[in-house]
């Protein structure tokens, strides 16, 4: 129990501003709440999801999309279904499992829902692109989808086709490119136009 945080248990902690003043937590209750960490305080709570439809809710902190100098906050409220993504290399054929989430936008301010949309987010990582927010999400028929975190929808897609094996994680890296971890146990650094620049 933290402050007035009596819900469940936590499975995720984000520290919302540069001063560590205030974290973000999700709970295994399927709630998401902002916590002052000087007073134990809860400043704001928001029920995404319900443990009966979510095995957890995993969150990434995002840039700032609503213009008040907070990151705001990606949550997987629930599953939907799964993808089975499989692909032929020279040790035979390998598939990998996909599940689409329901994702939404949280507001860092007041936890108020800014858009909601269903993603692959097992794997995905949050960027900037051209100065602009995107979630990089690992889709099994897109390839590399950017998803614009303004209002969830994707703006284009990067297909990796000389990449030997299946992404199962993807980081971005400070020069704009990513890594790339491949299911095979293979890393990649891929520019943002999608070209193998190693692997």
């Amino acid at each position: 129990e933290y402050g007035d945080l009596r819900h469940g248990w936590v499975q995720n902690v984000a520290v919302l501003d540069d001063q560590g003043r205030r974290a973000v937590v999700s709970l295994n209750s399927g709630l998401v709440c902002l916590l002052d960490l000087a007073e134990g305080s809860v400043e704001w709570e928001n029920q995404v999801a319900f443990p009966e439809l979510s095995d957890r809710v995993d969150m990434w902190l995002t840039p700032d999309v609503t213009g008040d100098g907070l990151p705001e906050i990606l949550v997987n409220k629930g599953y939907v279904s799964e993808a089975v993504e499989t692909s032929t290399a020279s040790n035979g054929v390998t598939s990998i499992r996909r599940p689409l989430r329901i994702a939404a936008l949280l507001s860092g301010a007041d936890g108020s829902e800014i858009w909601e949309t269903q993603l692959y987010l097992t794997g995905s990582a949050v960027a900037r692109v051209d100065g602009h927010p995107v979630l990089l999400e690992l889709h099994p028929q897109a390839g590399i989808r950017l998803v614009n975190l303004k209002d969830g929808q994707p703006l284009t897609s990067l297909n990796i086709a000389s990449l030997s094996g299946q992404v199962s994680k993807i980081e971005p890296m400070s020069d704009g490119s990513y890594l790339l971890y491949t299911k095979d146990g293979n890393l990649a650094a891929v520019s943002p136009p999608g070209e193998v620049k190693w692997s």
